[in-house]
């Protein structure tokens, strides 16, 4: 696991819903629908989604989490990086489901630069965003 991401281990019995982030919410990276981005937090703030957060990464300008094999997305949509439908959508503040894995169960998730992948159950990956260094 990489220094920017988080799994919610199988033993433990705690249900994570909250994490809490701080810095420059440049495209609404941290999901906090209620802000305008662009906004820097100096301290902790929580952002509950309301979900189970199995597991979590963070890139350079969006954020991905695994919730019950589902996958939402928040940030920068340049290059197609959330996974989302809406291509012309310059960025969401505020969890959007990749509807595109249909009924892939993904149990991990990994945010780049400029793109994000995602491992199934199955060992299957997707990756998805710019794709211009390889």
């Amino acid at each position: 696991m990489d220094q920017n991401s988080y799994k919610q281990e199988d033993n433990d019995n705690r249900l994570v819903t909250e994490v809490f982030c701080w810095g420059h919410d440049i495209n609404g990276q941290f999901g906090l629908a209620g802000f305008e981005p662009g906004t820097t937090h100096v301290e902790p703030h929580s952002c509950d989604f309301g979900v189970k957060i199995d597991y979590l990464a963070c890139g350079n300008s969006h954020t991905a989490f695994v919730s019950d094999g589902y996958i939402y997305t928040m940030g920068e949509n340049a290059d197609g990086r959330l996974g989302i439908s809406k291509r012309g959508l310059k960025f969401s503040n505020s969890p959007t489901l990749v509807s595109a894995l249909g009924k892939c169960v993904v149990s991990k998730v990994s945010c780049g630069l400029n793109h994000t992948a995602a491992l199934t159950k199955m060992g299957e990956v997707f990756t998805w965003g710019c794709g211009s260094d390889g």
